[in-house]
């Protein structure tokens, strides 16, 4: 059941999460994460499984190139000439 929680100074309330499993013997396992993926606390990386579930989300969808160069597209970004190219592989 969720209950009200006071997070340490610093750690962004609003997107910080703590989970609490009581187990059968009465021990509890507790886990804090301060903010989400992506969130300066939690920063995420190029390594991180976020282009990994992309591709399997878009496997059978697309083909395995497209899929690539959506994920090529996303990472350059701010170096792309317009996002024609782009939205056409995601409209698809």
């Amino acid at each position: 059941m969720p209950y009200p929680t006071e997070f340490a100074a610093g750690m962004p309330a609003l997107l910080s999460c703590r989970l609490d499993i009581t187990l059968t013997d009465g021990r509890v396992l507790s886990r804090t994460q301060g903010g989400m993926r992506g969130y300066p606390n939690h920063p995420d990386t190029r390594d991180s499984d976020i282009e990994s579930k992309f591709l399997d989300n878009v496997d059978g969808i697309l083909t395995a190139r497209d899929a690539r160069t959506i994920v090529e597209h996303v990472d350059a970004l701010d170096r792309l000439d317009g996002l024609t190219d782009l939205m056409t592989l995601l409209a698809a």
